[in-house]
């Protein structure tokens, strides 16, 4: 954490950007096309040589910039400048049309090249907090819009103040940009749910066990549901788990607190919806 950061002057994290690109990861992706392709020191110009570079870059010309391939510069630096300017005047999804044309412009045999790029490339995705990936050479979702809905709806509650504050918590250390704390996310998920369920039940006391069995006595849960959340909670609460004095030793990861805040948020939800039908 930096000192403008700890004195609270600059924000410790950002928002998983989904529908925009900041500055930084902009730059971080151009960077990872030019070290690991561009640059005469990269491993593709090493292996292949500057004739293969200008192959790779007439097929992005052709295909991605639809120009005339007479037009297109002989000048290798010209070309390279042409389409660093370019990328840096597209739109945020431009950015990965472009990426998923560069990928899709090597040749089979080129496999080493394309998978050291696109691992930079989702380093680079990961600091920055994007919400998408490159798998299999396309940009994939991490969530889904629907779980992005469905996780601002459960931060975003009157009926259920205490669970919103929790989902707020959570996202906050998921998604910390200096110092992520995936098992303090995890326990705000699973806190959440705890808390919407004593106030769906009126029990402001109960345990979430407590709760659950509660719920389903009152016919808002099927058996199935209830186990799944029993055995999420036990999860959580086992003895190399995050609600335990041994926290410290728990090896939660990313994909762990993402899909815990996506669960949770979900059934958080689904109580919302339950508590509004009752009414």
């Amino acid at each position: 954490m930096t000192f403008s950061q700890r004195k609270n002057i600059q924000p410790t994290e950002v928002p998983v950007q989904i529908d925009s690109m900041d500055r930084g990861l902009r730059n971080g992706l151009w960077s990872a096309i030019s070290l690991k392709f561009v640059e005469p020191g990269s491993l593709y110009y090493v292996q292949k040589g500057n004739c293969r570079h200008e192959i790779v870059l007439r097929r992005l010309w052709h295909n991605y910039f639809k120009m005339p391939l007479d037009e297109c510069p002989t000048s290798w630096p010209k070309l390279v400048e042409f389409i660093r300017e370019r990328f840096f005047q597209f739109k945020w999804y431009e950015v990965y049309d472009f990426i998923e044309c560069l990928i899709y412009s090597f040749d089979e045999k080129d496999e080493n090249i394309v998978r050291g790029m696109t691992e930079f490339m989702n380093s680079v995705m990961e600091r920055d907090n994007c919400g998408y990936r490159i798998v299999d050479g396309k940009v994939a979702d991490l969530i889904d819009e629907h779980t992005i809905d469905s996780i601002e709806n459960a931060a975003n509650q009157n009926r259920f103040a205490g669970a919103a504050t929790h989902i707020t918590t959570s996202v906050r250390f998921l998604y910390d940009r200096e110092d992520p704390d995936y098992r303090n996310s995890i326990k705000e998920s699973i806190s959440a749910v705890e808390s919407a369920c004593r106030d769906f039940t009126g029990d402001p006391k109960a345990t979430l066990g407590k709760s659950i069995k509660k719920i389903e006595e009152m016919g808002y849960l099927h058996p199935v549901l209830k186990e799944a959340l029993s055995k999420l909670y036990g999860y959580t609460s086992d003895e190399s788990g995050i609600r335990h004095a041994l926290i410290d030793h728990s090896a939660a990861t990313k994909d762990d607190a993402v899909f815990m805040l996506s669960v949770c948020s979900a059934y958080i939800n689904y109580l919302i919806a339950k508590s509004a039908s009752r009414r």
